[in-house]
């Protein structure tokens, strides 16, 4: 490394060599911490293949030299691919996490209070084994919305949903919850982890569906009940926006109900949630062209109040999505 080195980038490489490198020393040109500190910039840098990686550093020799001070070679894109793909998933799991860390300890990487934290599962494609008969990977990642960065991550075999809802819990031990929202899919929307969330000082939005029948059915017929009267017999907040652009009009309505009456009537019908707050209702209307089409969700939450709070998280979720 050289004195204009970016301290992000020290601290990358600090973690990096930490990681137990499992080649030989025969034949050995370049230290494992090198390859996964060039990947990262590469990636970061917009490449998504092995093939930009090894290309970026390439069109870039001054800012390699500025960087490292120094020149190990330039990699083929092949040994990119062969370091990474026999490189234990484990190993730089535990290297971005605490790189992650030692970032924010150097208040180089702040959530804001505002942060929404977005929790899902992905299956990665490619990733089943035909010949083995190996389900596909699923990775269950925490995301950070507004600041963009994946807080924590891990892979599990996608034989079924239950593999990807049991790892939640161990990926959110990972992150620092305290002061934030956690937004999840009706799939996460389990009462372990609402539990696990608001003892760690966070808030959940869970969206609902019929994985949970019986509560599923009682928010329905408390909105076909309450909402033709825009739930004026009942305590809650509201929020109503709208957008315009690319020929596309965007309507959403937000109901945030905190109503005791209505809580203890939820709580009746199943196994009170850990620390419910409120239920929501969400309406989204969309016009493009002639065309339109509304959708109705329903959610359960530990927020007692701020429906603006409630449909940021909301509306966010999207992020993680894309």
């Amino acid at each position: 490394m050289s004195d204009e080195t970016p301290l992000a980038i020290k601290l990358l490489a600090e973690h990096a060599k930490q990681i137990q490198d499992f080649r030989r020393d025969l034949g050995k040109r370049y230290p494992l911490w090198y390859v996964v500190v060039l990947a990262v910039i590469a990636v970061v840098g917009g490449a998504d293949s092995w093939l930009d990686i090894a290309a970026f550093w390439q069109a870039r020799p001054a800012l390699h030299r500025r960087l490292f001070g120094h020149d190990y070679g330039t990699l083929a894109h092949d040994t990119f691919r062969r370091i990474f793909v026999l490189l234990p998933f484990a190993s730089i799991q535990r290297c971005f996490r605490d790189w992650l860390a030692a970032m924010q300890a150097a208040g180089m990487l702040r959530l804001s209070e505002e942060e929404v934290l977005a929790a899902d599962g992905k299956v990665l494609r490619g990733s089943a084994e035909r010949r083995t008969g190996k389900a596909a990977l699923q990775m269950v990642t925490v995301y950070a919305t507004q600041t963009g960065v994946v807080l924590a991550q891990d892979v599990v075999r996608a034989e079924t949903a239950s593999n990807e809802i049991a790892a939640l819990p161990n990926v959110l031990a990972q992150v620092e919850l305290r002061g934030h929202v956690v937004v999840t899919d009706a799939a996460h929307a389990q009462k372990p982890n609402a539990r696990a969330i608001t003892e760690r000082g966070g808030e959940y939005v869970f969206a609902l569906k019929r994985n949970h029948a019986r509560l599923f059915e009682a928010l329905q017929q408390t909105w076909q009940r309450e909402q033709p009267e825009g739930f004026r017999q009942v305590l809650h907040e509201y929020l109503h926006t709208e957008a315009h652009g690319h020929g596309r009009c965007d309507r959403r309505e937000y109901w945030l109900v905190a109503d005791a009456e209505y809580l203890s009537y939820f709580a009746q019908q199943v196994d009170a949630w850990p620390n419910l707050g409120a239920v929501g209702f969400v309406r989204r209307w969309r016009r493009v062209g002639e065309s339109e089409r509304e959708q109705v969700s329903f959610f359960v939450t530990s927020l007692k109040q701020g429906v603006r709070r409630f449909a940021r998280a909301v509306r966010t979720y999207w992020r993680i999505e894309n």
